[in-house]
């Protein structure tokens, strides 16, 4: 199958990448579309995109752009687009480029789920089942028509990061068994059905806040009631809360930091905690800790 062109887009931590590699295995990938470097980590390194650091210890041209244009000059032809986590609108003059078809893996059974977080949002609408779509890309996010999909089942202790991992290994299964069929002619494409579906809206930082009551009463009393919310927004934007008001200890000092954000960094086996600036512990230490029991 190394006669099959592809240009490969992603930019998606480590997930594009583990399509990329399926796809390297089994296609040519003639090029590789990915965004700028930018600040990474604690310390704001400047840093590629994990998809280009793997582009380029296997000697594949990389396209890093902050907005899609003029397609490339030196951009080779290929079969397939194949979009995989890039995140960023693909214009119309782009689609028509390939010999064949652009392609977007999507980790969601559409029409449900459209949108840029669909493991987070099944996860905390407490869905049973996701999957993965393959697509003709049309100009409008996630909205083309279907050429397969393939459920996949949300085990009870799927994170966020769990999830998508195993979606984009679906994903990357998917392509290496249907691009073949689909340069041939061998799948019919079938249009998404009308209706009103639910949006995987992009997430904010604010999704996870919890009140401080909340948040005290669910980890002391009944920790599983953070249950979905903590696997679903785990790594960013996390469950978090702001710590209450100044508490004095025995000895008439200020023990509790107030304001700060508080971090739930586990749940399982026990709940674990980070307050900004500090290393995480056991809730039941932190509450020691800092006195905030009445």
């Amino acid at each position: 199958m190394k006669h099959i062109r592809v240009v490969f887009f992603g930019s998606f931590q480590t997930y594009s990448v583990q399509v990329l590699k399926q796809l390297t295995k089994h296609f040519r990938v003639t090029a590789v579309v990915t965004t700028p470097p930018k600040p990474q980590g604690r310390h704001l390194t400047v840093s590629p995109t994990p998809v280009e650091l793997f582009a380029r210890s296997h000697d594949m041209p990389v396209f890093a752009f902050d907005h899609l244009t003029a397609i490339p000059e030196n951009m080779p032809k290929p079969d397939f687009f194949v979009v995989a986590g890039y995140g960023k609108r693909i214009p119309a003059s782009w689609l028509t480029f390939p010999s064949v078809m652009a392609i977007n893996v999507h980790q969601s059974l559409l029409p449900y789920y459209r949108g840029v977080f669909p493991a987070e949002w099944a996860i905390l609408r407490g869905e049973k089942n996701s999957g993965i779509t393959l697509l003709k890309m049309s100009p409008e996010f996630d909205t083309g028509e279907i050429l397969v999909q393939k459920s996949l089942s949300i085990h009870p202790d799927d994170t966020r990061l769990t999830l998508y991992k195993k979606l984009y290994d679906l994903g990357g299964k998917l392509l290496v068994e249907y691009l073949p069929k689909i340069a041939k002619g061998q799948i019919v494409l079938v249009p998404q059905p009308a209706g009103r579906y639910f949006y995987a809206r992009r997430l904010t930082r604010q999704e996870g806040f919890v009140s401080w009551k909340e948040f005290e009463e669910a980890l002391t009393n009944n920790p599983s009631s953070l249950d979905r919310k903590f696997r679903a927004l785990v790594g960013w934007p996390s469950v978090w809360t702001r710590l209450p008001s100044l508490r004095s200890g025995a000895s008439g000092q200020a023990t509790t930091p107030q304001g700060k954000r508080l971090i739930l960094i586990a749940l399982k086996p026990v709940p674990v905690v980070q307050l900004e600036g500090k290393k995480p512990v056991a809730w039941q230490q932190f509450r020691n800790a800092y006195l905030l029991t009445p």
